[in-house]
């Protein structure tokens, strides 16, 4: 299901939610990590935030992969952003050309990965229509490795949301509740630094901390690396993978 659901949609989805509906929210990132999935996985509506500020040198454009001699960086080159630009209006920088570079060297790094060709002939297509924007690109990664895991919560981008850009970010994230009717939040770890947990509490959203395990699998190469794209998974375990991210690692 492509992100940016309708009114209406939402509405049903809360009708047919059993408990308080959890939504989690986060920045489009370039072949996200495992952690990124599970945080999805784990909510009832997943928002995009494509119409925040464009961060620098952040894994919006950045990902990690490995090969023998350990970690591969891939960094997506993208048109020079200018201050405050939001992630929704970043530009590419010759896509073609840096998606065909990156596809070859996931190939070369997991060569020996037994499931490399099944994934890849679905990475290839992304190229029949290569976006121009970052976020659509994110965007298409991202469904296909959700799908690959077999994750179906519906994705909402925020920019739909209608929600101003001059609010500081927990009451951001406090409206994205309100608009999509979610009595609990679900965060990551790192967000304890800057959230205002009592603005939670005033409105009466339950502020829940994500608690994700990273699985430890057999990987291609000696010596095990965790924090990887969610790609190094796949690779490596194919059709076990959703098992394993949940929490699975027999």
């Amino acid at each position: 299901m492509k992100a940016g659901l309708k009114p209406a949609f939402l509405h049903r989805l809360i009708q047919r939610c059993q408990g308080p509906l959890i939504v989690a929210c986060h920045q489009p990132n370039y072949l996200p990590w495992l952690g990124y999935f599970h945080k999805m996985a784990a909510c009832d509506v997943f928002v995009i935030l494509d119409d925040v500020q464009f961060p620098r040198r952040t894994y919006t454009t950045r990902a990690m992969v490995r090969d023998k001699r350990g970690v591969v960086r891939l960094t997506i080159p993208v048109q020079g952003a200018q201050r405050r630009q939001l992630i929704r209006d970043v530009r590419l920088c010759e896509p073609e050309r840096n998606l065909r570079k990156h596809l070859r060297t996931l190939k070369h790094c997991y060569s020996k990965a037994p499931y490399l060709s099944h994934y890849m002939f679905f990475m290839e297509s992304i190229l029949a229509a290569i976006p121009d924007r970052l976020l659509d690109l994110n965007i298409a990664f991202i469904e296909l490795i959700r799908n690959a895991l077999g994750i179906s919560t519906p994705l909402v981008l925020s920019s739909s949301l209608g929600i101003g850009a001059d609010v500081s970010k927990t009451m951001r994230l406090l409206q994205i509740c309100r608009e999509v009717g979610a009595k609990v939040y679900l965060s990551g770890q790192g967000a304890r630094a800057y959230l205002d947990e009592g603005l939670f509490q005033d409105v009466g959203v339950v502020l829940r901390y994500q608690t994700f395990k990273h699985p430890v699998y057999r990987q291609c190469h000696p010596g095990f690396i965790p924090n990887l794209s969610a790609l190094d998974l796949l690779f490596n375990c194919g059709d076990r993978s959703p098992t394993l991210l949940m929490g699975d690692t027999r």
